[in-house]
Parts: structure tokens; sequence; C-alpha cells
């Protein structure tokens, strides 16, 4: 049995007259058995990804990263640095969303999503 996907747009809600708007509202995954070309997977989504690496990325960089998978062909897409924080003395994890996902893109990497992801619990506020 297949792993349905949200697709959800970042949701605006008002308080006091201002507006705010969830930059991370796509739900997150986490992954096993997919690889990627800059780091390690922490986590997933249609939106981006968190990776752990040993260098950080700076604020705004933009790269080309590859997903592998031992069930799919290589996917590559154009990521770029939303955040950056130090995790240990060699050890960081980088915040990249996905820039300018096509239709097929966004088909390929739902794929990717259902054979290779369980889901990370949501955090409830307090």
């Amino acid at each position: 049995m297949g792993t349905t996907l949200e697709l959800r747009r970042g949701a605006i809600g008002g308080m006091g007259g201002q507006r705010s708007v969830n930059k991370r509202a796509p739900r997150r995954f986490m992954c096993k058995g997919l690889a990627c070309s800059e780091g390690r997977i922490a986590d997933l989504s249609m939106g981006g990804a968190m990776l752990l690496r040993r260098r950080p990325w700076a604020l705004g960089d933009e790269r080309d990263v590859t997903l592998e998978s031992d069930r799919n062909a290589p996917l590559t897409f154009r990521c770029r640095c939303v955040w950056t924080k130090r995790e240990g003395p060699w050890s960081y994890s980088i915040g990249i969303t996905f820039e300018g996902l096509s239709g097929r893109n966004q088909l390929d990497l739902a794929r990717i999503m259902e054979q290779h992801v369980k889901a990370v619990p949501e955090r409830r506020a307090a």
C-alpha cells in the first residue's frame, strides 16, 4: 500500500492585523535508502529538504542537488540554501528549498517520496 502525500501551500493567517506566512507548510518526511550528492538527507518535503553535511552552505547559495535511489533514475533539482545551523565541530544542518520545480519534477519527487519516506511526527504548539 503506497503512502499518500499531502501537497499543501503555505498557510496565511492573521493575528492583530498582521499576516504571517508558514514557509514550511509541506509535511516533512524522513528518508531511507535515498542518497544525495550534497550530504545526508535528514528530512524531505515537496518544498525542500534538510541536509546534514560537514561544511555549511552560505545563505542564498544555489546548487544542483541529485537524489539517487536503487529504484529510480537519479533526479537533479536546482536548490537554494534558506538556513544553516552548526550542529557540532564538523557537522552542519542545511535547509534547502527546491527552485522552479516543473510539473514533471513534482511527480518524480512525489514518486521518490512514496518509495523512500516515513512521516515525521508534527510538532504541537504548547
